[in-house]
């Protein structure tokens, strides 16, 4: 794939995620969301964190060694300590990526 094609993908992907979001956004733009979707769109961001991350840290076998694996599983579980007890999004996850990249150091 040359670089052309790609910065085609990538902007028609952009474009197209764009397009979906204003669709279903653009009817409420003006007023409020009603309760239910409010209660709803409050768990959106963890959600969309946990399908990204989960994959990898689940992935077992000997793709991923042992140390890194510990590394993740530690990580993973600062982020649901810090997110449990202290609350908010952006927090916890600097929390665990810090433990992440530390623990990686560490463990070489």
């Amino acid at each position: 794939m040359d670089a052309l094609t790609l910065w085609i993908a990538i902007i028609g992907a952009a474009l197209g995620t764009l397009a979906m979001r204003m669709s279903f956004l653009g009817p409420w733009s003006r007023g409020n969301f009603p309760a239910w979707l409010e209660r709803g769109l409050r768990y959106a961001p963890p959600l969309i964190f946990a399908a990204l991350i989960t994959p990898m840290i689940v992935k077992a076998g000997s793709e991923v060694p042992s140390t890194q694996m510990t590394a993740r599983l530690v990580a993973v579980a600062v982020t649901f300590a810090w997110g449990w007890i202290r609350g908010g999004q952006v927090w916890p996850l600097f929390a665990g990526m810090v433990t992440l990249h530390a623990m990686q150091w560490l463990m070489g």
